[in-house]
């Protein structure tokens, strides 16, 4: 027979035994049992052991030649065939690493490798082929093994791992840490060619097909493409009911389709420690019929970039079924929080840094593409059509921050973009342009995203009146109210600020929208600054973590507040609270005053005077001699526990002066005294002479 073997531009020219072949090369390398090694001119001897398969390698004795060439695996042609080299010394630890001997193979008398083993040549090139650790014949035979097998031996140097077209059967999720995994096109079952992955027995609603995962990866891109990936059902024991693909370290996945799982088709996120995807490209990949999202951007997947990516038919109701009703999921999804971290299983962190250009997100339960929360990010995401949120809206737009967002084929054409979006709040720095119209902080109306409102060019936006507040029971703001006595745009009108939260809004979620200038809104663990209102839930308005803030002149009389809830005070001065914190809650709760602000009054003369919290300076002079003994009376009016005072006598006069009947200072003595308020009485607390 005769064999062609590429190595070093020589070939086998004659077969002169049944079990070797000379090989004549033009100039080649002696390998002696090491790779490299002098060039020469002779020829090698490769012999061909029969049959030429692994298990007959195997059984051959420790280096009976320094190559040979296997005609399979198992059989001849089935994917395993190769050269391989006899490489002398210790090797254990490759032996370890690769127990199915896909690329390292021991002798039966030396399985551990100790003393040598042969090694196959192809794989100095860092390709790797699942073929090589198992024989698999299509989808007749589990691939698991072979292609989990392969991953591993190849990121030991970040190598390629090739799949052919073909149908493959997989039964347990894949982890890659390092390297590639690259098929031969995405082509279907039915349109082959294509490398398609059909998984099976992935239970893990938590976890992906794929995984790939920060512990090699931290400093190398996992390349993952040209691959069709599909669940096979939804059958909770033999299906594959979790994520796609499950993006937990720094990827580029190019040319890939994923198809049919249960929960996200693709989910980029960090991990535990807040180590995730930096840097990652998306290109050409396609999601479809996923159960929820087709792809998310999680907590702290920053600096992505996505480019031509489509998600179709997501928020799927069974198996491979297009959605046929408004649900709860989009094609594309970005959010630091709930399905951006399902369960608060990984480190939160606002994704950011998000560059998307073109691509397709049609046809999905609720929103084609839906930024609900990113910040510092470009995007011109591509088409939207036929997504079924219940007003017909393909895009959404919701706590964005210092962003550029450009929708210009949403539904495509520009007249019908207007009814297409629906915004919620966004902040200052963020650009967002639809329909030719541009809307962000250089005018920053009040006037937030009515798109029904909209007259045909638009001008609403600038006609709206700036630095107007209001609230309404919807983030469409179709039912909104200013609170500063003005006319809203739907015609209601109100009449006092306070009403607003239980008469306008009443109980249950409520949003806000701020004009320009120096009010600003930002809720969860930030603040606001607001008109004289109180601005809470009545039930379930307000996230249950955060502080609720609000401002007046005095403590609360009246609605719902939680323990911790805080109101500052509108009009400070000396001796008055900074503000007021709520101790228990209720309607209104208890309140008491936060650090009374410091002062010292001017000089009481000589007079009898009686002390009040919260309208005297905490520190109280008298610098007038005494004609006559003199009372200081310490009210316990709008008096709370730790409330102080400070006496300070320094006019002198042959009389006493008498504080709260605490202590007496002497005639003709300078001296201060000290009192505190305990919650019941004063008590005094400390005494001296100046």
């Amino acid at each position: 027979m005769i064999v062609r073997v590429d190595l070093l531009n020589a070939i086998i020219t004659h077969v002169f035994h049944p079990y070797t072949s000379l090989l004549r090369p033009t100039r080649s390398r002696v390998h002696g049992g090491k790779s490299g090694g002098e060039l020469m001119s002779g020829g090698i001897v490769i012999h061909n052991p029969r049959p030429g398969t692994l298990e007959n390698l195997k059984a051959q004795p420790a280096g009976f030649a320094p190559s040979v060439y296997l005609e399979g695996r198992e059989r001849a042609g089935d994917g395993g065939e190769g050269l391989f080299i006899w490489e002398s010394g210790d090797q254990r630890t490759n032996v370890a690493a690769d127990p199915t001997a896909g690329v390292y193979v021991p002798p039966n008398s030396d399985p551990r490798g100790a003393s040598g083993c042969w090694i196959r040549a192809e794989s100095s090139h860092g390709e790797f082929r699942p073929q090589w650790f198992a024989s698999i014949d299509r989808e007749t035979r589990d691939a698991t093994t072979a292609i989990q097998a392969a991953l591993t031996v190849a990121k030991r140097v970040a190598g390629t791992v090739r799949i052919p077209a073909g149908t493959y059967k997989v039964t347990a999720p894949l982890s890659i840490d390092a390297g590639a995994i690259i098929g031969d096109g995405w082509g279907t079952e039915t349109n082959a060619p294509g490398t398609v992955l059909i998984f099976y027995n992935c239970t893990d609603s938590m976890s992906g097909a794929i995984n790939t995962r920060i512990t090699t990866a931290r400093s190398n891109f996992i390349r993952i493409e040209n691959l069709y990936v599909k669940s096979s059902s939804w059958d909770g024991t033999t299906g594959a009911i979790g994520h796609g693909v499950d993006i937990e370290a720094p990827v580029i996945m190019r040319n890939v389709l994923v198809q049919g799982f249960k929960e996200y088709a693709v989910f980029l996120h960090n991990d535990a420690n807040g180590v995730g995807p930096y840097g990652s490209l998306l290109e050409n990949v396609i999601t479809q019929y996923a159960g929820k999202h087709g792809i998310v951007n999680g907590t702290g997947a920053n600096a992505i970039t996505f480019l031509n990516c489509q998600a179709k038919w997501c928020g799927a109701p069974a198996y491979l079924t297009a959605p046929t009703v408004a649900g709860s999921y989009d094609g594309f999804f970005v959010a630091r929080d709930g399905d951006g971290n399902p369960g608060t299983a990984y480190f939160t962190y606002a994704p950011e840094n998000i560059h998307i250009l073109g691509g397709d997100c049609s046809y999905n339960s609720r929103f084609g593409w839906n930024f609900d929360q990113t910040e510092n990010s470009t995007v011109f995401p591509g088409y939207a059509e036929g997504n079924l949120e219940g007003a017909g809206k393909q895009a959404r737009v919701g706590n964005v921050v210092s962003c550029a967002i450009n929708f210009t084929q949403l539904k495509g054409s520009e007249e019908a973009i207007q009814n297409d979006l629906s915004f919620s709040l966004y902040y200052a720095g963020t650009r967002i342009r639809y329909g030719g119209k541009t809307i962000g902080p250089a005018d920053w109306y009040d006037f937030i995203a009515n798109p029904v409102a909209l007259d045909n060019d638009g001008k609403a936006w600038e006609n709206a009146p700036k630095r107007k507040l209001f609230i309404s029971r919807d983030n469409a703001f179709t039912s909104s109210v200013y609170l500063d006595q003005q006319a809203a745009p739907d015609g209601a009108t109100i009449n006092s600020a306070t009403e607003a939260a239980a008469t306008i809004c009443g109980a249950g979620t409520f949003h806000i929208g701020l004009g320009a200038g120096s009010r600003h809104a930002k809720f969860g663990n930030g603040y606001f600054r607001l008109p004289d209102i109180y601005l809470q839930a009545i039930a379930t308005g307000w996230n249950a973590s955060a502080v609720q803030r609000a401002i007046g002149t005095a403590s609360p009389t009246s609605d719902t507040w939680s323990q911790g809830d805080i109101q500052y005070n509108r009009t400070p001065a000396v001796g008055k609270p900074y503000a007021w914190a709520c101790t228990t809650g209720g309607t209104p709760g208890s309140w008491v005053p936060v650090y009374r602000l410091p002062g010292v009054s001017a000089d009481r003369g000589d007079t009898d005077v009686t002390l009040v919290v919260g309208t005297d300076a905490p520190t109280q002079l008298f610098n007038t001699a005494l004609t006559r003994n003199r009372v200081i009376t310490l009210s316990p009016t709008g008096a709370v526990n730790g409330d102080k005072f400070r006496i300070v006598r320094k006019g002198l006069g042959a009389f006493t002066m008498d504080v709260g009947g605490l202590k007496t200072i002497p005639a003709s003595t300078a001296a201060f005294v000290d009192v505190e308020f305990n919650g019941g009485s004063w008590i005094l607390t400390g005494y001296g002479t100046l």
